[in-house]
Order: structure tokens, then C-alpha cells, then sequence
């Protein structure tokens, strides 16, 4: 095998990686347990379009590509139910979307009634 470093690479953390995963690929356990972590939104869903391009290649891959892809539909769902209670939110005033110019045209065309206070 040959590599090719570049002068950025930190060659301490390189070696110790390449130990780590030969050491795991000759049978030794690994050094941590990640657990019940659950993955972000956005490395699910790069994982997912690898597996995609990787299944043309490897077709024992199907069974993990549906075990992630049912895990990305209730992800999906989860954050549905937030979006919701985000968005049930009171309009601005109208003022704030047209700006000043377009109400001030509105009131003179009369196509917008000025409410006054006070008076009955």
C-alpha cells in the first residue's frame, strides 16, 4: 500500500486510526461503545444516498438500506409534529408585510378603512 500525505495531515492521528481499525478488523473489540445514539438529519441522509449508489455494487446492502430508510420515515414524522406546532403562529400586522408606501396607497384609494380609537 502506498499513501500519499499531504503537508496538512496529522500524521500521529492517521497511524493511530489505522491501528484502531486493523486491531477491529483482526477481531479485537473495539475501544468505546457508541450505545443508543441516533444519528443527525443530515448523516442519515448522506448515509442513505451512499447506500443508494453503493447497492449497485453490493447487493447485501438492501437489507441495512430499508433498516435506515425506516428509521429516516420516523425521524421524518418526528419533526412533521414539530414543524406544526411551528407554524400555528399569528399573522404580522399588515403593515409589516407591505411596508409603508403600499398602506399609504392603499388608505388614499380607500380600498383600506382606518379604524380611529376613542371614537364612537
Amino acid at each position: 500500500m502506498s499513501y500519499i500525505f499531504v503537508c496538512s495531515y496529522n500524521l500521529r492521528s492517521i497511524s493511530s486510526s489505522a491501528t484502531s481499525v486493523i486491531k477491529v478488523l483482526l477481531g479485537e473489540n473495539p475501544g468505546c461503545e457508541l450505545g443508543d445514539s441516533a444519528p443527525s438529519k443530515s448523516g442519515l441522509v448522506t448515509v442513505l444516498e451512499v447506500l443508494k449508489i453503493q447497492m449497485n455494487f453490493w447487493p447485501s446492502l438492501a437489507s441495512r438500506f430499508t433498516e435506515l430508510q425506516s428509521l429516516w420515515e420516523i425521524y421524518a414524522a418526528e419533526n412533521k409534529k414539530k414543524q406544526i406546532k411551528k407554524i400555528r403562529r399569528a399573522d404580522a400586522p399588515i403593515w409589516w408585510k407591505w411596508g409603508r408606501k403600499r398602506l399609504l396607497y392603499q388608505i388614499i384609494k380607500g380600498h383600506l378603512r382606518v379604524r380611529s380609537r376613542g371614537v364612537n
